[in-house]
């Protein structure tokens, strides 16, 4: 289930559940958003079980980022928060991932299928 929160407790939950990959950019634009020095336009937090387990967000570039959690993955969860942010905005123009360094084995073919581009 998507929950419709607010971007800053969407925030607040991803940090708080652990919803990035250590390191990378996720976890720097969520603190980053609280503190109020990046602008995100929308985020979405995936739940299972009354817990979330992944998080999308579409940055004021209309680049997207997302993370679902390893033991989750592979049920279409990610496809559905890419599919929630574009259909919550003017969907088309959300079409590009943050960046193509530094993809994990199987993430290329994810943004892929979901028809975002590869940036």
């Amino acid at each position: 289930m998507i929950d419709d929160l607010s971007i800053e407790d969407v925030c607040k939950l991803a940090l708080k559940h652990r919803l990035y990959v250590p390191g990378w950019s996720m976890h720097d634009y969520f603190t980053r958003y609280l503190k109020g020095h990046v602008h995100l336009q929308r985020a979405a937090l995936y739940y299972v079980d009354g817990i979330p387990v992944g998080a999308a967000f579409v940055q004021s570039n209309n680049a997207m980022q997302c993370f679902v959690r390893k033991n989750m993955r592979r049920q279409k969860i990610g496809s559905k928060l890419i599919e929630h942010l574009r259909n919550s905005l003017d969907g088309d123009k959300y079409d590009r991932v943050h960046a193509g360094i530094g993809l994990k084995a199987g993430s290329g073919a994810f943004w892929r299928s979901n028809k975002v581009v590869i940036a």
